[in-house]
């Protein structure tokens, strides 16, 4: 936890691999973040994984809204969430007042955070599941305060996403 508060108000550009795509996604799901808070995840399949803080991704979602009246939005393609479980799990996301969209055919993996202060950017191969977040092989990259063009634009293509959903 210590290295996700340094992070605050610093600016990192990195290359992630494995289960340090875990440790980056828990880092913008931290709730330190100053309100208002916008999150944006984008993944054809997503379940309630445990992260690194001993939190699970519902969790930390939960937190973020009642904490910090974060606005969070879901894709993911409805295909990859037929099972009970994930159906159930999407109905509970909403529950806590996530918005959850579907998109077919959605292969992109993103998680765009973005508070008064900060941007960030997970962008990664790896579903946020518990195989794709420990067990696969993957990688990806994170940004945190550089780059604005590149959340701009990444931002940008969610937003077209959300309006085909």
């Amino acid at each position: 936890m210590g290295s996700i508060l340094r992070e605050a108000n610093s600016m990192v550009l990195e290359g992630i691999v494995d289960r340090e795509i875990r440790d980056r996604v828990a880092g913008l799901l931290a709730h330190q973040r100053d309100a208002p808070i916008r999150l944006r995840i984008v993944c054809p399949c997503i379940r309630d994984v445990l992260l690194p803080d001993g939190k699970t991704m519902s969790q930390h979602l939960r937190q973020l809204i009642a904490w910090k009246d974060a606005r969070v939005t879901v894709v993911v393609d409805p295909r990859s969430m037929a099972e009970d479980d994930d159906q159930s799990f999407l109905q509970k996301l909403e529950e806590t007042g996530v918005k959850v969209h579907c998109k077919r055919d959605l292969h992109a993996k993103a998680i765009l955070l973005e508070s008064k202060r900060e941007h960030g950017l997970v962008v990664s191969s790896a579903n946020l599941t518990e195989t794709g977040l420990g067990r696969q092989q993957e990688m990806g990259i994170y940004i945190l305060n550089e780059h604005r063009d590149v959340f701009q634009k990444l931002d940008s293509y969610v937003t077209g996403l959300l309006r085909q959903a």
